[in-house]
């Protein structure tokens, strides 16, 4: 049987129970429920309170299951950490040019993105236990923080905008999201590459379904499919890298300890059609349309 963690406070949970706020109680603890969670995650069990418990645990709950059918997520997780792990002990990674300033950055797409903004709290501890150990990698703003659906631009400095173009876009985007609800994405664990450190999302396979169908209508519509890679994820990218690391070992104990840290939970009620540059900086977005779901 898997052992329980020791509760790290700077997570943010709170004593009382949800993630971000204390929405129920502790003190009742029917057996349905507390048996629901248990079967699927012990530590959760900690948590269980009355049956008629809030949107956040129900959620949470619901994306136990999730989890469990995200295997394809999963894997690509653990391949991204056991190909990497290595590089990232030795440091051997890739420093971002454009951070450092060595070229400067005009590169410009436009991509369909899921803002997210319900892990501030547990964000801000995260980056701050991080910057004690690499104070000098770039840490994405709260503000910035996203998941890529689809990237219809890649970032480039050949960027012209085109307004029917992105008439055409905001069709096939609001077209593939048709048959979409509102769904929650459950953030639990770390992971780095030798490029960037993401936090690891699970939504039960709802993104790359969209995917696929964004693909089929770029083909029928005649536009070129710009994807670097099919991405088959519901990861942030939250570090990416200026510098050497300064203390290599003590960041790859910490990923290793926080591989399955509980993040947050993000509940997906507006996905957004942007116009952004490579690190998505609020400053240099233009929203060209919000899609509710």
């Amino acid at each position: 049987m898997k052992k329980d963690r020791p509760r790290r406070p700077w997570l943010g949970r709170s004593r009382r129970g949800d993630l971000q706020n204390n929405e129920f109680d502790l003190t009742i603890r029917p057996v349905m429920v507390r048996a629901l969670i248990m079967a699927h995650e012990p530590r959760q069990a900690r948590i269980a309170g009355q049956l008629n418990v809030s949107w956040t645990l129900r959620a949470r709950i619901n994306c136990l299951f999730i989890r469990s059918g995200s295997l394809s997520s999963r894997r690509l997780y653990d391949s991204i950490y056991n190909t990497n792990i290595a590089d990232i002990e030795s440091g051997n990674i890739k420093v971002d040019d454009y951070l450092i300033g060595n070229k400067p950055d005009s590169r410009m797409g436009i991509s369909l993105i899921i803002p997210i903004h319900s892990i501030s709290k547990s964000y801000a501890n995260l980056v701050s236990s991080l910057k004690k150990i690499e104070p000098a990698q770039y840490y994405y703003p709260t503000h910035d923080l996203h998941i890529t659906i689809f990237d219809y631009i890649q970032g480039t400095e050949k960027y012209i905008r085109n307004p029917e173009l992105e008439k055409t876009l905001i069709r096939i985007s609001r077209e593939s999201l048709k048959s979409v609800h509102r769904f929650s994405i459950t953030f639990e664990g770390i992971v780095f590459s030798n490029t960037a450190g993401v936090i690891q999302g699970y939504d039960d396979n709802i993104l790359i379904k969209s995917r696929e169908k964004i693909r089929i209508l770029l083909k029928k519509n005649g536009i070129k499919n710009d994807e670097r890679y099919e991405s088959e994820s519901a990861h942030i990218t939250f570090v990416r890298f200026m510098n050497q690391f300064l203390r290599a070992e003590e960041l790859c104990r910490f990923i290793n300890e926080n591989r399955e840290m509980e993040i947050g939970i993000q509940k997906v009620e507006e996905i957004e059609l942007v116009e952004h540059d490579w690190y998505n900086h609020e400053s240099n977005k233009r929203i060209i349309d919000k899609i509710e779901i």
